[in-house]
Parts: C-alpha cells; sequence; structure tokens
C-alpha cells in the first residue's frame, strides 16, 4: 500500500467534499493567514499525493462522513507559541491515547484515532471531556457536527492535514521527546495509538500528578500552569491567596511566597505579595462566580466547567 492510500485511509472523512487552505501571509500572533474554501466534489489519491508532496494543493478533511460517523478527531490547540513538549509530557502522564500534530501556524493538532467508525456524537463527548482535563476546554473540537444535514447542502467544517510537503514542511507529527517525526515515524505512533469502538467506551481520564493547585478550580488550575504573567499577576495572585487561604488555613501566608514565586512570571516584588496578602485580610473568602467566569474568558484555556467553578465557589476545595 503507497503512503499516500495509508494516509487517506487513516483520515477518511466525509466523501462528497474536502477543503484546500492556501496561505497569504503570516499575522502577528504568528498565525497564519490565507483563503480557506470547501471543494464538493470526490477527492482522489492524486489529491493526497499532492498534498504529501507539497506539490498540489493542501488537503483539509471533514471528519463526519454521510452516516454521521467518525475514524478520528482533533483537539485544536489554538496557542501561540507553544510548547509542544510539555503536552505531550501532560498527555502521557494522564494516559491518553493522542498523537499531537503541529498544525499550520504553529499550534497543536490533538488527534484520536479509532480502527473503526463511531458516531460523531461520541467523538465529541470523549475529546470534550479530554480537552477539560488538558485545560483546553475553550478548544475547537472536530468533528463539528454531530450530525449534517446533506439535503440542505450542509457538509460540516474541514480540518488541514497534516504532513503538507512531509518532506520539508512544518505540519509533522511529535514524538514524545519533542522531536519531529517522519511520515513513517507518524504511522508507528498511530499503530501504538488507534483505539477499538471498545477501548473507546471505557477510555479513563487519570489525574495528573503535575496538577497545580489539584483541589481548586479548573480556571486557576490553568492559570498556573500556563503561568501568570505581566498584566494580570496581582489578580491571579489575589485569586491565588483566596484558594490557599481555604487549603491551607494556618500557613496560607508562607505558601503564597512559595505560589508567588512559582507561577508568577516573573513573580512580583515582596512588597506588592504583602499589599496582596493585606487586602486578602480585609476581603470575603469566597472567589466570585463572576470573577471566575471573567478569568475563564480572559484566557480561553481554562476546562469551561462554568458548573463546576460555581459550585467551587460556594463549597471550596474539598
Amino acid at each position: 500500500m503507497s503512503n499516500a492510500k495509508r494516509f487517506a485511509d487513516i483520515f477518511d472523512g466525509l466523501k462528497l467534499a474536502y477543503g484546500t487552505y492556501k496561505i497569504d501571509r503570516k499575522k502577528t500572533n504568528g498565525k497564519q493567514a490565507g483563503k480557506a474554501s470547501v471543494v464538493k466534489e470526490p477527492r482522489a489519491l492524486s489529491h493526497w499525493e499532492g498534498h504529501l508532496s507539497g506539490k498540489g494543493d493542501s488537503i483539509g478533511i471533514i471528519p463526519i462522513n454521510e452516516d454521521n460517523a467518525c475514524k478520528w478527531g482533533c483537539i485544536d490547540v489554538d496557542t501561540y507559541p507553544l510548547d509542544h513538549k510539555e503536552v505531550i509530557s501532560r498527555i502521557r502522564r494522564i494516559k491518553l491515547p493522542l498523537v499531537v500534530c503541529r498544525s499550520k501556524s504553529g499550534g497543536a493538532h490533538l488527534f484520536l484515532f479509532t480502527s473503526e467508525w463511531i458516531s460523531a456524537a461520541k467523538m465529541q463527548e470523549v475529546l470534550q471531556h479530554i480537552a477539560g482535563a488538558l485545560g483546553y476546554g475553550g478548544c475547537e473540537i472536530f468533528p463539528k457536527q454531530k450530525s449534517l444535514q446533506l439535503d440542505r447542502g450542509d457538509v460540516g467544517n474541514f480540518l488541514n492535514m497534516p504532513f503538507y510537503d512531509a518532506e520539508e514542511g512544518l505540519r509533522y507529527a511529535i514524538k514524545d521527546d519533542g522531536q519531529s517525526a517522519t511520515l513513517d515515524e507518524f504511522f508507528e505512533l498511530y499503530e501504538q495509538f488507534v483505539q477499538t469502538s471498545e477501548q473507546i467506551d471505557a477510555l479513563t481520564i487519570e489525574d495528573d500528578p503535575e496538577t497545580p493547585v489539584k483541589d481548586g478550580p479548573p480556571c486557576l488550575q490553568t492559570l498556573c500552569r500556563q503561568q501568570i504573567s505581566e498584566g494580570g499577576r496581582n489578580s491571579g495572585l489575589f485569586n491565588l491567596g483566596v484558594y490557599l487561604r481555604k487549603a491551607y488555613p494556618d500557613s496560607w501566608e508562607s505558601e503564597i511566597l512559595v505560589y508567588n514565586a512559582k507561577y508568577l512570571d516573573p513573580p512580583l516584588p515582596l512588597a506588592e505579595v504583602n499589599t496582596v496578602a493585606k487586602q486578602l485580610l480585609k476581603k470575603t473568602m469566597a472567589l466570585s462566580v463572576r470573577m471566575r467566569l471573567s478569568m475563564l474568558t480572559a484566557t480561553q484555556k481554562c476546562v469551561g466547567l462554568v458548573s463546576t467553578a460555581s459550585k467551587w465557589a460556594l463549597q471550596g476545595p474539598r
């Protein structure tokens, strides 16, 4: 079997249409800009050959097929710059069967592959849980539809495929050591992590032993994982302080110094930490739901479980 045929079989999807993307320029945030279009006709093996060689158009595939089923799904991590090795390390710590590829703009596509067709609704549900566990609850999930209205011309949304210009391009898979994978090594990663429908049904998400503020709200966990940078350090440390007063009532004043050094980039000066500590002594203990939702919106990286955040705000850590 040729590489193009094998690649096409892995990334099978809707047969009635496919996508193309032609890059025009790069934006200031590092994301590439161009023109996307949908071609409403079946793709041929020659399209895949042109994609992999870089001599044809870049191909995008709509993962949901005519029967509203999928053999692959993807979490589109749209963050720039992104430490791909750290993403993979987090995935492996909680033992998730994902294959990571660099997107065309330098983000990450986290692929879940299945050896047989499963419903698009099931694929969406599983990926939403995985995205939340990884701190990417605000990211796009493919398939974006649970069903298609083909009689109305609805062909769904496509995802740009990896390995455009497989030899020289930048849309490669990434190995666990952070190095780029060749196309053959991608096939090996696929064989290692592809799941049966039974494995998908039995998939569990383990706790990450390195999750910061484990018993805190998801938004704080995500902010700490990404580091709280200038512009949000004082409010971030205040919210951490609310958590610390609940979690460490007898030693929170010492803990806040540790958290300042560990999770703020750069850390606040001691005088400002002391100011935040004094504010915490005056303010209410509860972190308001409004503030929590504001943090979720600002970062766009939190798990997105509003009910969980609201419950934590009322009850505190368990």
